[in-house]
């Protein structure tokens, strides 16, 4: 009786983390599909700058964050960009970006306000 029920629980065990396995990969499924399709013309982030294009406050990764969000009308998760950007001018810059095992890339133009 104990190793029948000791069975039970580890197949609805399983069953639980294929469900949650199939769950996370067709959100990241969408995820891929909302961040390709987004407009080029959409991705901006305006900063004050002086007239040589140096920014008062660098663009950093919630910067980023936010205007994806805002494109995708998705909730991103902070993980799924570098930390490391710290962008200080006017100008374009590529932010690579892994999704399980696809690799895509987005650019953000940054303004002056």
């Amino acid at each position: 009786l104990a190793k029948s029920a000791s069975k039970s629980l580890e197949q609805k065990k399983n069953e639980s983390d294929k469900k949650k396995m199939e769950n996370v990969k067709k959100i990241n499924e969408s995820l891929i599909r909302a961040l390709k399709d987004i407009p080029a013309e959409v991705l901006v982030i305006k900063k004050p700058a002086n007239d040589k294009g140096v920014l008062f406050s660098a663009v950093h990764i919630d910067d980023v964050i936010d205007v994806v969000s805002k494109a995708t009308n998705t909730k991103i998760p902070s993980t799924l960009f570098a930390e490391g950007i710290n962008c200080k001018e006017v100008g374009e810059i590529e932010i690579p970006y892994t999704i399980d095992a696809y690799k895509g890339s987005i650019t953000i133009l940054i303004q002056a306000e």
